[in-house]
């Protein structure tokens, strides 16, 4: 370290901190995206579920036959 001169000692704590700032903003890039999924999955799935209940059968008339599918 006494080699380094007075004037350039701060260089390495830069790239330290540009390192760990590259880190990061990897870390976060991948798992924002990630999050979302997660969080949205449940609602799609209670969505997915609860349209085919409350699907009816159609005669071909185009008139409900109030018929619930099995």
């Amino acid at each position: 370290m006494t080699a380094v001169p007075p004037g350039r000692v701060a260089a390495g704590g830069m790239v330290d901190m540009a390192r760990g700032l590259r880190t990061a903003l990897g870390v976060a890039a991948i798992t924002l995206p990630l999050h979302a999924v997660c969080a949205l999955a449940p609602a799609l799935a209670r969505r997915r579920v609860s349209a085919g209940r409350n699907s009816r059968a159609v005669r071909a008339g185009g008139h409900d036959s109030g018929a619930v599918p099995r």
